[in-house]
């Protein structure tokens, strides 16, 4: 707010999106992309004379340890403001110990990136995109959602998965079994034929990140927040095989004598169930084939937390996006990346020019690859064959509504996933009316 403490709403409408994938985990933010009812430009619209931009980055609009700077009390049915600079005093927007308000510097300690774009073709394919999942458009209905898979843009995206059997070409519906296929492959789902256990996306994300790793000639250097992708586990391993230098830099839960202790590598006891889980050593795999990778610390609020999701390959070509290299980010999430290249005699339509986006990335991994806080992770289990794919049945699923619950909330139901399209001449409102859940989603 350039007006200290003066208030000084706009308009804003916050909603669900369409139900064809879990979650939403695209992180972007569209500027004078759209007019006042939502529709979205045309390049034209956008060209260079237009204040048109979109940055899409890998971080979340929040910082890393920004601690409670609002809580819900469930004696009072209340929510409580324990730090009320956060609205309009930037420099206090983050709270130091108990209460108290303090300085962002230590606790926006995420690595990420972000880019802008201003191409107006580009900005056109975004936009279309935004404006068909707020407005809760299925397959038929937005012609754009069928044109990512084959995308000779830039843009990468997971973009869901249908439905197999009858009716074709249809999203699974909120709830049901089907609606939770980001945790595993599901029959339900249309498979598909070229893999055996995936199902077959309807985004280009997983293809072209693949495509990217196996272009490497001389490097590979990675960012990300999971590790949990077959295909991508075995293709960072091919690449070291070849001889090709293949780092990966992450986060990781430490031990007490401060060895990275990454989630699944190890056999551990389901805090749920109380019994054993045994490992799966997926990074012993990694290491056992030639990848070198190095933790941060993520219990330590003074280390660096990586949640970057980047590959850059042979210093050149890179990619850089919300997806994690995880069933759900990869398939059946919604995300969006960006294909970028620093040789500037590469003329191809679905890469941008970015010797600044892809010089950033590669500075800043020499100097957290570097860092005193990133340590080598050692193989616990050497294992050398290709890393299995998932389960191919009988794959755990939550039940029917976990995701519609709120334990913090009165009613139990402030947050649901329905998405409801705006109504005309009310696309931007105030105050939206309360929500109901829909007759087809069960109250518990």
């Amino acid at each position: 707010n350039p007006n200290k403490g003066v208030a000084t709403p706009g308009n804003y409408r916050v909603q669900f999106s369409s139900q064809n994938y879990q979650i939403t985990h695209q992180k972007s933010v569209f500027i004078d992309t759209s007019d006042s009812n939502g529709n979205p430009l045309t390049a034209s619209q956008m060209g260079p004379d237009t204040n048109s931009k979109i940055l899409v980055s890998t971080g979340n609009l929040s910082s890393l340890g920004w601690c409670n700077y609002e809580y819900y009390s469930k004696q009072s049915k209340k929510w409580v403001i324990v730090n009320n600079d956060y609205l309009n005093t930037p420099s206090k927007s983050c709270r130091a110990g108990n209460g108290s308000s303090g300085t962002c510097a230590e606790e926006w300690s995420a690595r990420d990136f972000a880019i802008k774009v201003t191409d107006p073709k580009l900005m056109e394919r975004l936009a279309a995109v935004f404006a068909a999942d707020q407005a809760c458009k299925s397959w038929e209905e937005a012609p754009i959602y069928q044109q990512l898979l084959g995308s000779d843009l830039p843009d990468t995206w997971a973009n869901g998965t249908l439905l197999a059997g009858n009716p074709p070409n249809s999203y699974p519906t909120m709830g049901s079994k089907s609606f939770y296929s980001g945790f595993g492959p599901n029959p339900d789902l249309q498979a598909d034929p070229a893999r055996p256990g995936h199902v077959l996306p309807q985004g280009n994300s997983r293809q072209r990140q693949l495509d990217l790793i196996a272009s490497a000639n001389q490097s590979l250097v990675v960012y990300n927040e999971e590790m949990d992708d077959p295909d991508v586990l075995n293709a960072l391993a091919t690449a070291a095989r070849k001889g090709i230098s293949v780092r990966v830099v992450m986060s990781s839960a430490f031990d007490k004598s401060g060895n990275p202790t990454p989630q699944g590598e190890l056999p551990y006891v389901d805090p749920d169930t109380g019994k054993p889980v045994p490992g799966n050593y997926k990074f012993s795999y990694l290491i056992s084939n030639g990848v070198k990778v190095k933790f941060f610390n993520k219990n330590d609020s003074t280390k660096l937390y990586i949640h970057a999701k980047a590959i850059v390959a042979d210093g050149l070509n890179a990619f850089m996006g919300s997806e994690n290299f995880g069933y759900a980010s990869m398939n059946y999430n919604r995300e969006l990346g960006l294909m970028l290249t620093n040789d500037t005699d590469n003329d191809k339509s679905q890469v941008a020019q970015s010797v600044g986006g892809v010089a950033a990335i590669m500075t800043a991994f020499s100097k957290d690859w570097n860092s005193q806080d990133a340590v080598p992770y050692t193989a616990q289990k050497p294992i050398d064959q290709p890393f299995p794919g998932y389960p191919q049945a009988d794959y755990p699923q939550p039940n029917p509504g976990y995701n519609f619950e709120d334990p913090y909330s009165p009613t139990g139901y402030e947050f649901n996933l329905a998405c409801i399209p705006p109504s005309a001449g009310t696309f931007y409102e105030p105050k939206l009316p309360a929500r109901t859940l829909p007759s087809s989603i069960p109250a518990s």
